[in-house]
């Protein structure tokens, strides 16, 4: 093959890799960076190993670090652990399915705690496109739950309500971006509060006393 063969065949390559880019979020033939434009959203274009390769900052919501500093980093490096695990898993799941994934976490931030949901979008064999929505307003107030024999916060409710459905400590860490380990902490703090015997005795006698829907 001749250098302008070759430079046609890479050519189309490269504008099948945009069009596919821009296919995956409703966007034909755009690249990736147009629809990084064309969004109002935070953003970030991360690779398989979650590394930051392109940031997009969104009107009135703060980075959790200095922009200047994510690029070329590790989600690992950046995030607390927890939040970073369930992220990385969120991204290696889009690549491998193909499939938009959404994460929900939390981030200590200079005002308080923030809730963010990100929507993991896989953007062809080793990229993701990562769009990030604070509803921090919106969320459930981090308040104790009123009951007369027990005090339980809304982080450990999540937690409770996540074990009612069945779903393994792994499952709810990665559902509520935190470790395993931080799940078994509240599941403890849920049992001791509620003198219940198990996980599942707990969850039972919250949703019969009305504490879960």
């Amino acid at each position: 093959m001749s250098l302008e063969q070759d430079g046609m065949a890479n050519g189309k390559h490269f504008k099948q890799r945009r069009v596919e880019r821009g296919q995956a979020l409703g966007m034909p033939g755009a690249s990736s960076s147009e629809v990084l434009a064309a969004i109002p959203d935070m953003m970030f274009r991360m690779d398989g190993d979650g590394r930051y390769l392109e940031f997009k900052p969104a009107k009135d919501m703060e980075p959790y670090v200095p922009p200047e500093t994510i690029l070329g980093r590790r989600m690992h490096d950046v995030l607390p652990e927890g939040v970073a695990d369930s992220g990385l898993a969120a991204v290696k799941a889009a690549i491998a399915t193909g499939e938009a994934q959404t994460v929900i976490y939390e981030l200590p931030m200079g005002d308080g705690p923030h809730q963010y949901e990100a929507r993991v979008v896989p953007l062809g064999e080793d990229e993701v496109l990562i769009i990030i929505r604070d509803f921090t307003e919106n969320a459930l107030p981090t308040r104790p739950v009123s009951h007369p024999n027990y005090s339980i916060s809304q982080r450990e409710m999540s937690v409770l309500a996540s074990v009612a459905l069945g779903l393994t400590d792994k499952q709810i860490g990665y559902k509520l971006g935190i470790s395993p380990d931080t799940v078994r902490k509240h599941v403890a703090s849920v049992r001791k509060k509620m003198g219940a015997s198990s996980r599942t005795e707990a969850s039972v006698r919250a949703v019969r006393e009305g504490l879960l829907p």
